[in-house]
């Protein structure tokens, strides 16, 4: 069984269930490879999060005091970002580093404003480097 199969069974429900799987089925289609698995984690890791708590959103957009930004998955208590990145070559470009830094930064005061908890989930394990920063940060993971 596939993980869209797998998913619309446990997740078919949730809001933005449907436009999660038309990201990763177009993204498949067009040979975004790390689009695609990028989706795919993140339906997998909503399954899992959906045996400890329900899931009542996938990639919506929340408002901040000044911006919005898209969670992957929405609990009732958190905003889950989800990442399927290399981070030892991602730790490499100054300008990816920054950038992805910047938006957990706005995701966690998002997150605070609207009294949840944000955490970021990894495919593949952080870096020392980012451990450290996500922890002086106060962003699980």
């Amino acid at each position: 069984m596939t993980i869209v199969k797998k998913a619309q069974q446990q997740l078919g429900h949730v809001e933005g269930f449907e436009k999660t799987v038309e990201s990763f089925e177009r993204a498949a289609e067009t040979g975004s490879w790390a689009q695609a698995k990028g989706a795919s984690y993140e339906l997998e890791t909503a399954m899992k999060v959906a045996q400890e708590e329900e899931v009542i959103g996938l990639g919506l957009h929340k408002d901040g005091v000044s911006t919005s930004r898209e969670m992957d998955i929405i609990t009732p208590t958190r905003y889950i970002e989800c990442k399927n990145v290399n981070w030892r070559q991602f730790s490499f470009s100054e300008k990816q580093m920054e950038k992805a830094r910047q938006a957990f930064i706005h995701q966690n005061k998002i997150s605070i404003n609207n009294d949840k908890i944000f955490e970021v989930h990894s495919k593949k394990s952080f870096t020392k480097s980012w451990k450290t920063w996500l922890n002086q940060q106060n962003i699980k993971y």
